[in-house]
């Protein structure tokens, strides 16, 4: 699953808490001071795993990658992800916002793509901004309920059942008002009919995706609030040897760099 798809999980459980107008109160009530910590904070710190679990007849692939965030608001952050290659090794893939410009760096092209950040209803091709972006996920979640206490990572905490409109069903462990652990499992079928399809063919891809199904399990090891930041955390200067473009410029001969996530699910 793209990075575009775990962070939606994670965001729309976060962000749309005020949405739950109906669902239990016990949900909606830790739900919305979840939102209210995290909305209300200057800063943010959070670190973590995301485990993608493919499953298929025919085999069953597990990718863990690792991310570091750091936020400043109204619109400085940094982020960085640890990508686990599907042919062995990892890929380091930095987004920068310094108040002006959002730098993303694409180490397959040695390319930095420089956007200016605009409006605050324009999407943002990176992770986690929809944390000051809320308004267009207040309406995503559709229900939510407490399914009962668990310890995740050494901390009691409570599971949450939060169903989307559009259908995806995840789990989200709360702890003091924090988020500590987000699940959810995505079948294949469902990508199949959200995908329009130009042919009538019979496709091997489009079958084999039916069979499959995708969970995505986002661990948090910190989650830090109001800390302070040293100055230079969201000055940018690329490495040597990669251009700053304002359009991606792709060799003809090479293979499409990792996608840039996409502020949308």
């Amino acid at each position: 699953m793209r990075l575009a798809g775990w962070l939606f999980l994670f965001l729309a459980t976060l962000l749309t808490a005020k949405v739950l107008i109906g669902q239990p109160q016990d949900a909606k009530a830790m739900l919305e001071a979840v939102a209210r910590r995290y909305e209300g904070a200057k800063t943010l710190v959070l670190t973590g795993t995301v485990v993608n679990v493919t499953r298929s007849p025919q085999q069953e692939v597990t990718v863990t990658n690792r991310f570091t965030v750091h936020i400043q608001r109204p619109n400085r952050f940094r982020v960085v992800v640890e990508v686990a290659l599907p042919q062995g090794g990892k890929q380091r893939q930095l987004f920068v916002a310094d108040g002006r410009f959002l730098f993303v760096e694409y180490p397959h092209l040695k390319q930095v793509l420089k956007r200016p950040l605009a409006s605050k209803n324009a999407s943002l091709p990176v992770p986690f901004a929809a944390f000051w972006h809320t308004d267009t996920l207040l309406a995503r979640i559709k229900e939510a309920h407490i399914e009962g206490k668990e310890t995740v990572q050494g901390r009691p905490a409570q599971r949450i059942r939060v169903v989307t409109t559009d259908g995806t069903v995840a789990q989200i462990w709360v702890a003091d008002n924090i988020i500590w652990q987000v699940r959810a499992t995505v079948d294949g079928k469902r990508l199949v009919r959200q995908t329009p399809t130009k042919s009538d063919q019979p496709n091997p891809f489009i079958e084999a995706m039916k069979q499959t199904t995708f969970t995505t399990t986002i661990k948090f090891g910190r989650v830090n609030f109001n800390v302070s930041l040293p100055a230079g955390m969201f000055a940018y200067k690329p490495p040597v040897g990669f251009k700053v473009v304002e359009a991606l410029q792709m060799p003809s001969n090479a293979m499409a760099p990792l996608p840039s996530p996409s502020a949308k699910p």
